[in-house]
Formats: C-alpha cells, sequence, structure tokens
C-alpha cells in the first residue's frame, strides 16, 4: 500500500522530535545553549588566565587547531565533509581571513590589554554594529524592532557591570 507524501523517515523524525519525553520537549536544546551561555559566559576570563602562560598568537594558534579539529570531527560524525564549489573558493575564502584572521587578531589582542569584564562589554557592542550597518539595508519597521532589542540587550547587560578595579593594587589590569 503506498504510503501518503507527508509520511516517511523525515516527518517521522520530526513527529518523534516534538513530542520525545514525558517532560517538556525541548529540553535537551535547552541545557545544550544553556551549556553554550555558560561556555561564553567563561570564556574571557579563561583566555585571560592563559593569556598568563602563552604569547597572544601562541594561544590563538592552539584554539584554532583544537577548535577547527572538533568541528571536522563533529562535521564527519554526520557523513562526508561537503567542500564549496569551485566558483564560491574566492568568497569562502576571503571571509574565512576576515571572520577568523583579521577578527582572531584583533580579539586576542584586545583581550591581552584589558580586563575581561571589559572585552565582553566591548563585544556586547556587537548588536550596535550590526544596527548601524543594517541601518543602510533594511525597511524603517524592522529597523525598529533591532533599535529595540538592542536597548533592552544594552540594559541588560549594562546591569551586570560592577567592579571596575578588581586587583588589590587597584590598577584594573590581570
Amino acid at each position: 500500500m503506498p504510503q501518503p507524501p507527508d509520511t516517511g523517515p523525515a516527518r517521522k523524525q520530526v513527529v518523534e522530535t516534538q513530542t520525545a519525553g514525558p517532560g517538556r520537549p525541548h529540553l535537551r536544546t535547552d541545557l545544550a545553549l544553556l551549556a553554550l551561555s555558560v561556555i561564553w559566559g567563561v570564556n574571557f576570563s579563561v583566555i585571560k588566565i592563559a593569556l598568563r602562560e602563552f604569547e597572544p598568537l601562541a594561544f590563538n594558534a592552539l584554539r584554532f587547531v583544537l577548535a577547527s579539529s572538533t568541528l571536522f570531527v563533529f562535521l564527519r560524525l554526520r557523513g562526508a565533509v561537503p567542500l564549496p564549489a569551485r566558483r564560491h573558493w574566492i568568497r569562502v575564502v576571503s571571509l574565512g581571513l576576515l571572520a577568523n584572521v583579521v577578527y582572531q587578531l584583533l580579539f586576542i589582542y584586545g583581550v591581552d590589554r584589558t580586563l575581561a569584564g571589559n572585552a565582553g562589554l566591548v563585544l556586547a557592542t556587537t548588536p550596535v554594529w550590526t544596527l548601524i550597518l543594517a541601518s543602510c539595508r533594511v525597511s524603517p519597521q524592522m529597523l525598529q524592532i533591532q533599535v529595540s532589542d538592542m536597548l533592552v540587550s544594552f540594559a541588560i547587560r549594562g546591569s551586570t557591570k560592577s567592579n571596575k578595579n578588581p586587583r588589590p593594587d587597584g590598577t584594573g589590569r590581570r
């Protein structure tokens, strides 16, 4: 007997995911997002501690190797790793250089020269820069939503800033 078009392995998997378990259906996703937030939250402190022992570029090289290897293993577990079409290579390489090399150089030297909390707050301004750049290309309604989201985000982040000089000698540099 032929199956209706909306059933099959893909459809069945979606239904099972939505109804999995007696508790909250998205508990696994919520826990993953919580873990990600914790990792991002301690990232600056861990980097500051590591920079006591490593030079910034050496530490970033180690981070790149570990992150690349981990990502590659997870991709391989999902199957063959597809390469972009040849016509996209210039864009992929250009974006890779900008997003990884330039950004990471600025990031690691910036974190090395300031407090972990200050580095976090500076990176928290990313929505502002995104908003400024996007304001040239989005509708007024979307811009209004982005501005309100950004203000709420900064109100929350600003309320968590404390202890401007964490070192006993008052220098503020670690």
